[in-house]
């Protein structure tokens, strides 16, 4: 099934910018520059849910028709993290292009599961 194709390398890509994050550290952020200890360790801790977050999408690719409301859970974070930069940009300035480009894929995404998986609900 393509959808489950689709959840399966959406939820391994995130897993795989969870471990940049994770081992790299500020250096994979793009745009990025110098940060001090504490938001090192900040960028760090957030990395492991981050790859918690896409292996949680390949363990509910794995049986949609018994894990479709946990891609909804995850679907519904990530569109929070994209109002979550909508907020930051109003706080604190527009960041890196590409982080401005993310908004629409993060609010996109999870809509874009939500239709593919009204089968399998």
């Amino acid at each position: 099934m393509l959808t489950r194709w689709w959840l399966t390398i959406f939820g391994a890509a995130c897993a795989l910018i969870g471990l940049a994050h994770l081992f790299i550290g500020p250096g994979s952020i793009i745009g990025g520059g110098p940060v001090n200890a504490t938001i090192d360790s900040d960028l760090r801790f957030y990395a492991v849910l981050f790859i918690g977050f896409g292996a949680g999408f390949v363990w509910a690719a794995a049986d949609l028709a018994r894990r479709a409301a946990a891609v909804h859970v995850l679907g519904g974070l990530f569109l929070l993290g994209g109002l979550a930069r909508m907020l930051a940009i109003w706080q604190t300035g527009v960041p890196n292009i590409f982080y401005v480009l993310m908004i629409p894929v993060e609010i996109v995404v999870p809509v874009l599961n939500w239709l593919l998986l009204k089968p399998a609900r």
